[in-house]
């Protein structure tokens, strides 16, 4: 499996994480299954060639096949039946704040789920779509994104999440350790309202996806010690999680890690 990121212009770092692309090749067999973890971004993704199957944990029954859809926040692990042709894909990575900015949507309606475009009544946005099935390149595609983005983020719009989202992921422990000009309750309204989770689960995910980035380089490493390091407060909470977010306890999650990239942490063969 092929993946491949690439950096937006500096005019959208704040809205955009990356691009990214991901393409088979003759290693990988048509059919197997993939599990993705979540990371409490939600992403926009157009097939290129035949796509994939999915299931959300929580829709166990349902697997869809859309060519273009939007991707919304996971609370748990997903699982991704590779095509039995050639798979190619082009997605944006949101950071967690920024995709409500675009779409006419409650985000909490999103999670644990997936819309097709076709399904969205908004005109620019479909003419999008037809565009970067039309564009030739990656760097093309990328560029038609780019400028919709751009003429779009000057559409009038709440004060972003941002400083708080950034605060959270400083800060591993308590929430009440980060203080807000707004009301807690309010704060959880904003999160499942523009995020699409609460601010104590998206916290939550991203320490995990901080303990997966430090497991990647170092499979070896001592658990106990990492769950130490990020202010897990025990041993069963840590393990907790890694059931939770990619349906293995540790040790066997670490026997099927893929260190070539983040987007496929755990293959299920």
């Amino acid at each position: 499996m092929k993946f491949h990121k690439y950096p937006p212009s500096p005019a959208l770092q704040s809205t955009v994480k990356y691009f990214w692309t991901l393409q088979s090749d003759l290693k990988d067999v048509p059919g197997s299954t993939y599990r993705l973890v979540p990371d409490g971004y939600i992403e926009w993704i157009f097939h290129l060639e035949e796509p994939w199957e999915f299931s959300f944990l929580q829709n166990q029954t349902t697997e869809t096949r859309f060519r273009s859809h939007l991707f919304g926040q996971a609370k748990n692990y997903i699982d991704l039946k590779l095509p039995n042709g050639k798979l190619f894909l082009f997605a944006v990575k949101f950071h967690p704040w920024a995709a409500r900015q675009f779409l006419n949507l409650d985000m909490k309606h999103l999670t644990d789920r997936e819309i097709a475009f076709s399904d969205i009544a908004d005109r620019k946005l479909l003419e999008l779509k037809s565009k970067i099935y039309e564009a030739p390149t990656i760097s093309s595609k990328i560029n038609l994104v780019e400028n919709y983005l751009i003429k779009q983020s000057s559409m009038p719009k709440k004060t972003p999440l941002s400083v708080i989202v950034q605060d959270l992921k400083n800060h591993t422990t308590s929430l009440k350790s980060v203080s807000y000009s707004i009301s807690q309750r309010r704060l959880e309204q904003r999160f499942q309202q523009e995020i699409g989770i609460s601010p104590k689960l998206f916290q939550r995910i991203h320490k995990f996806n901080r303990v997966l980035e430090a497991l990647i380089p170092r499979p070896k490493q001592s658990l106990t010690q990492l769950a130490y390091h990020f202010d897990y407060f025990d041993q069963s909470h840590f393990i907790r999680d890694f059931k939770r977010f990619t349906g293995k306890a540790p040790t066997q999650f670490l026997k099927n890690i893929q260190p070539s990239g983040d987007i496929w942490n755990l293959k299920i063969v």
